[in-house]
């Protein structure tokens, strides 16, 4: 019996009526949100592949990156998606905190900000704790001087130096954040995933009159995002794959260490403020920021444009601390 005899029709039987009937008000302020969703995929998918070959000793860490690259087949090349997704990852994630917060689409579902604002935390965790990893010089100090800001925080540092294994970036320390970077970390930010998509598609993507068919608007326009996403990050893993010239050497940092760019705006600050001024203000930015919607005032609304100000200017300081 053939496909057609057997469904009654071609491959479109196959497609869930919900997704017929379902309508979806989906605007090009949720691209970056899509694109997000479609991007963790990838990297659980690269990672995965990666975790394979990888060996988290201070030992074998960089001889397995090296074997990962440079004798498995497709290696550098799944290597470096992952390494460039994570940038990539972390520019998104601010485009669409952006995104809603001129739109001040937090007003409506509050509660969906506070989620966005703990995986925003949870993708910073992730990057810092996958820095580390190829155990390079590089990474090595790269992460030293991530720790250096992170231990600035009142209460917060203290309790990520306990999860870590202290000051000194060990063995201890890799093999934590081996755990976190393919455990801990993933399984909260998979459940903090599907409550926000879960919630959006229930309640923020609700309006009749902007609304279009899951399928089949909304399936292609999925998957030729997907395309994209792959496309444009395979074409950059090509032509720029990350480099890992030497091993990490803790006696011998290099001439110039800088943070990862979300941190750099503290490191840069660091000779110019008193450090618990520095610590209580990001602490402070950060509570302002995740407390927005509670803070805003629905008529005026001016508030919003300092947040978005504070957020650009703290943009601009990392960009500054990249040449400084």
């Amino acid at each position: 019996m053939s496909f057609k005899q057997r469904k009654g029709g071609d491959f479109r039987s196959w497609i869930p009526r919900s997704w017929r009937t379902t309508r979806w008000a989906f605007g090009w302020h949720h691209l970056p949100g899509l694109l997000l969703l479609l991007g963790f995929g990838v990297q659980a998918f690269t990672g995965a592949l990666l975790a394979f070959y990888y060996r988290p000793t201070v030992e074998r860490a960089f001889e397995s990156v090296n074997l990962i690259r440079y004798r498995v087949f497709l290696g550098e090349v799944i290597h470096s998606v992952h390494h460039w997704g994570a940038y990539v990852l972390m520019g998104l994630a601010v485009l669409h905190g952006l995104g809603i917060l001129v739109q001040r689409d937090y007003l409506r579902l509050r509660g969906q900000w506070l989620v966005g604002t703990g995986l925003l935390v949870l993708l910073v965790l992730s990057d810092v704790t996958g820095h580390l990893l190829p155990w390079s010089q590089t990474a090595l100090w790269t992460t030293v001087r991530a720790l250096e800001e992170i231990r600035r925080l009142p209460g917060l540092g203290a309790l990520f130096s306990f999860l870590v294994g202290g000051t000194d970036v060990t063995q201890d320390t890799l093999t934590r954040f081996y755990f976190l970077h393919v455990s801990a970390l993933p399984g909260l930010f998979i459940a903090l995933t599907f409550t926000h998509v879960y919630v959006s598609l229930r309640s923020g993507l609700r309006r009749p009159s902007l609304s279009r068919p899951v399928y089949p608007d909304w399936v292609h326009w999925g998957l030729s995002a997907l395309l994209l996403w792959v496309g444009g990050l395979t074409t950059l893993a090509v032509l720029a794959p990350p480099l890992h010239p030497e091993v990490a050497d803790v006696l011998h940092p290099p001439p110039v260490t800088r943070a990862p760019w979300y941190f750099r705006p503290l490191q840069w600050l660091e000779p110019r403020t008193p450090g618990w001024v520095l610590g209580w203000g990001f602490l402070a930015l950060l509570a302002f920021w995740t407390l927005l919607p509670w803070l805003d005032d629905r008529r005026r609304g001016t508030l919003r444009w300092w947040a978005l100000m504070a957020a650009l200017g703290y943009i601009a300081l990392a960009w500054v601390g990249s040449y400084y």
